[in-house]
């Protein structure tokens, strides 16, 4: 009898068990299919407010919308070239500071970029660790949503990545090494000399899947 009693608690336990770990995987997969949304929706908010590029005739010329200096040789230099210090522009969309949006072409993957970092944040679009791009310094860093940065892992050295600013300047990166930094090592996540990065957790949450880029142009 009390076999078959300790044998039913333990069927009873496993069932709870079961059932907990399905109420957790669509609990999780919930939150994700909402960060993939408010990232969409954040994303066309930016599109519908980024300036048009303006052309000259039917020629179209190279937009710099921020603040300009025209130099005696009549080349515009844009004010984050004379001025990378300066603070990247920011727009605030239902009370979030964003500072642009980023493109993966090779994952199909066009996100918003917020301008600080916190788990609340991280949970609608991948945030600004640190950095800014007008010194070819920016970190990101994001969820391993399917919908944000949960394909880090699929992308290989030449991959392009493009990031644009709220003023619409267009940086363009290629990917030039991967690694795998602990999950504690801040030290090593902002190392080195790099002009763009990407990190997201791997499955375990052990380690960051790190993503080093070089700047290869602004259009």
């Amino acid at each position: 009898m009390k076999h078959k009693f300790f044998g039913n608690l333990m069927i009873l336990l496993g069932v709870a068990l079961l059932l907990g770990a399905v109420g957790l995987t669509y609990y999780n997969l919930n939150v994700e299919q909402t960060g993939g949304e408010a990232a969409n929706a954040v994303v066309a908010a930016i599109h519908e407010e980024m300036p048009e590029a303006p052309t000259l005739g039917t020629t179209p010329v190279i937009y710099y919308p921020t603040a300009y200096v025209l130099t005696e040789y009549g080349v515009e230099i844009p004010d984050y070239v004379l001025n990378p210090k300066m603070k990247m522009p920011k727009k605030t969309i239902d009370g979030i500071d964003y500072i642009g949006y980023i493109q993966i072409p090779k994952l199909g993957l066009e996100l918003p970029i917020i301008a600080q970092t916190s788990d609340a944040l991280l949970k609608v679009a991948p945030c600004r660790y640190e950095g800014s791009v007008y010194q070819d310094n920016m970190i990101i860093g994001g969820h391993n949503y399917r919908q944000h940065f949960g394909y880090l892992n699929e992308l290989s050295y030449g991959d392009m990545i493009h990031f644009i600013d709220m003023d619409g300047n267009s940086f363009s990166y290629e990917v030039i090494d991967m690694e795998l930094i602990d999950a504690d090592d801040v030290a090593g996540m902002t190392a080195g000399d790099w002009d763009l990065t990407l990190f997201t957790c791997n499955m375990s949450r052990s380690g960051r899947i790190t993503i080093r880029c070089a700047r290869v142009g602004a259009n």
